[in-house]
């Protein structure tokens, strides 16, 4: 169906066929969201580390003293973020 404009241009207009309604565009959102959700968390997962905080190195003291090895440990630097631990030597 054409029709003219008060300027004197023609337009087309053309009807849009709907696709399930609001409803499945609401649910295929719902989707993707979801998908979006997990592959963050999937990256947020890969992303953490491991790090050993002052209570787990004195845990891990603790339970090298009970073998009697104390004297050797030593103070070391560890990874790239400077922080210290202790590492057995043998």
């Amino acid at each position: 169906m054409a029709t003219t404009s008060k300027e004197g241009s023609r337009r087309v207009n053309y009807p849009i066929p709907a696709r399930g309604g609001p409803t499945e565009a609401k649910a295929f959102a719902m989707d993707a969201f979801i998908n979006q959700e997990r592959k963050l968390e999937d990256r947020r997962r890969l992303d953490t580390a491991l790090v050993l905080t002052v209570n787990d190195a004195n845990q891990q003291l603790g339970d090298a003293t009970t073998f009697g090895a104390l004297s050797s440990f030593r103070e070391t630097k560890i990874g790239f973020r400077g922080k210290y631990g202790c590492k057995v030597e043998t």
